[in-house]
């Protein structure tokens, strides 16, 4: 296995065993290439699915990088404790904020609690990045939604 997979890997381990849930199964994880979700719980297959982009932004934060990969995780993983999870097959991602209803942006402020406190029973601090992590994944989400409707609009012409 390669080096970032078992980084995220016993990353959500260190977090499940704090979580302390045994009434749900640890969720598989992988990285995926790509640079639009993020992060994502697909509970239909119990899996949370990691873009190397956002991996690779969470290590730009040099001795805080697992800090940032641990509340990214935590906050997937927070998806598959959640009842709602449960009933539904719908996935939920990490960037999901915009053009929500109020349940769903319910169910991601509430992933970014009980996340944030998952990682701090796992001995991480996401304190330390959480708001520059926000602020880059924003602004770096809006960048490429921006440049993928440029690059639409020069294909139709």
């Amino acid at each position: 296995k390669n080096y970032k997979l078992r980084t995220v890997e016993k990353v959500l381990s260190n977090l499940y065993r704090a979580a302390s849930v045994p009434q749900i199964h640890k969720p598989k994880i992988a990285l995926v290439k790509g640079s639009s979700i993020g992060a994502v719980y697909v509970p239909g297959q119990n899996l949370i699915r990691i873009e190397e982009k956002l991996y690779d932004i969470c290590v730009e934060f040099n001795k805080d990088s697992l800090n940032a990969l641990a509340f990214v995780i935590s906050h997937e993983l927070s998806h598959a404790i959640q009842k709602h999870v449960k009933f539904s097959n719908d996935a939920s991602n990490f960037l999901m904020t915009n053009n929500m209803g109020k349940s769903k942006f319910h169910e991601e402020k509430e992933a970014d609690l009980q996340g944030a406190f998952i990682c701090y029973l796992a001995g991480y601090n996401p304190s330390k990045v959480l708001k520059n992590l926000i602020f880059i994944l924003h602004n770096k989400n809006n960048f490429l939604k921006r440049l993928t409707k440029i690059k639409r609009t020069f294909k139709s012409e």
